[in-house]
């Protein structure tokens, strides 16, 4: 007998607003993309808004790489939902979980 999922015990879901559950897994990441995804966005510079918005798409794929998402879908998360995303990833940095395939 198989034991029914269950997406509340486990801690790589995070649920969006829309219904969707992204399982989010740090392996679509190198551990070099795992040191720049945690230096985060540069502030933004007036005299160089392109390396602004270059770092923040940057971002935004990493954490699409995450959870199966492109770049484009992370940025046009509602803030509720990108903050989750980005929680739960940075949670799961901190605090990798084993995963279990049965």
């Amino acid at each position: 007998m198989t034991k029914p999922k269950s997406t509340q015990s486990d801690p790589r879901i995070v649920r969006l607003t829309d219904g969707r559950e992204l399982t989010i897994s740090l392996n679509g990441l190198t551990w070099r993309e795992v040191r720049e995804y945690v230096a985060g966005v540069p502030s933004f510079d007036p005299d160089d808004p392109e390396a602004a918005r270059a770092a923040e798409r940057r971002h935004a794929e990493l954490k699409g790489r995450c959870a199966g998402l492109t770049a484009d879908e992370v940025l046009a998360l509602g803030f509720e939902d990108f903050s989750r995303l980005s929680r739960k990833i940075s949670d799961l940095i901190v605090s990798p979980v084993e995963t279990d395939p049965s």
